[in-house]
Parts: C-alpha cells; structure tokens; sequence
C-alpha cells in the first residue's frame, strides 16, 4: 500500500535538508510520539552521498488505546536506514523492526524541493507491506484475509505520524533563527 504527505516548512532547502539529514536525533523533542532519536552509525558511501543508521523508540502514545496494556518497549522501536544523495535533496530509506523482524516492510523516498519565498517543500512517499502470516500462531487463510485491514490501519496510524517530521523541523529551524 503507498502513502504520501507533503507539507510545506517555511525555511531555505538547504537548512530543512541539513536538518533532516544531520539532526535527526535533535528532531525528538519536537515529536510527540517519539521518546529518543539515537544515530547509531554514518558513512560516506561517495562525495555527496551519506548512508545513516538511527535507531527510533516511540512511547505507547504511538499505540491505538486498546492495545497499549500489551505493547511493550521493544515493539514500539525501530531503525531507520538512510540513504543521503545531496545533488538530489532526496533520502532513500527503509524500516526494520526491533522486534519481530519481518513483520513488515515499509520504505520509500523523502525530498526537500523549493517551493518560492525561501521556502521548501516536503515530500514523504512510501509503501507498506504487511506480512500477517509471519506472525507465530496466525493461520495463512487468515493472514490473508487481514492484510489490507492490517495495512489501511497501519497507514492511519502511521501518516499522522510521519506529518509529524516537517512539523519538527519547523520548529526546530525557528528556534534556531
């Protein structure tokens, strides 16, 4: 399933991508779903070209109300694996849970484009693929049936959480001014 946000930060192209790409752990404070932001690796695959590793952990804010009494710590983190390409302003990137691996897989590409004024433009686009018959103990028949429920709330789960990224570095920028 693909979902896209696109949202407009009132800053110069260049800071909104500096920020993204080189504090995003810096970002956490400003995202209510989110307790800590931890790069966990950065190198230079080329001149121009970075790849990051952050771990996420969100708290149970992330979890519809219902399902919080079971969700623990662990299926509430997640890596973040990044892949910078200055010339383009654009991120190419991927999800890997911490727990239960496999359940899922979600990645897409994120760019930063101008958009007039000393403005930007943020564009978040990405698919989601659910795996329900991983899940130990859930019959395939069944899996099948649940995918595209699974997905569809996944995605309303997750697209108000991932507005919430433009909006941090929003406010992160005008702190900084």
């Amino acid at each position: 399933m693909e979902f896209e946000h696109i949202e407009v930060i009132s800053h110069p192209i260049q800071s909104v991508y500096e920020v993204l790409r080189d504090h995003t752990a810096d970002l956490a404070p400003y995202l209510p779903q989110v307790t800590a932001i931890k790069e966990l690796s950065r190198e230079e695959e080329s001149p121009g070209v970075t790849r990051v590793l952050n771990h996420w952990q969100a708290n149970d804010r992330s979890a519809p109300a219902a399902v919080r009494p079971f969700v623990s710590q662990k299926m509430l983190a997640w890596h973040d694996h990044a892949r910078w390409v200055d010339a383009e302003h654009q991120v190419e990137w991927h999800l890997e849970t911490t727990y239960l691996a496999r359940l899922f897989e979600c990645g897409g590409v994120n760019a930063v484009e101008p958009h007039g004024d000393g403005h930007s433009q943020f564009r978040l686009q990405g698919t989601l693929i659910v795996h329900p018959e991983r899940v130990p103990g859930v019959p395939r028949i069944l899996a099948k049936r649940l995918r595209s429920k699974i997905e569809d709330w996944m995605i309303q789960m997750i697209t108000p959480n991932l507005a919430e990224l433009p909006r941090a570095v929003q406010q992160f920028l005008d702190r900084r001014v």
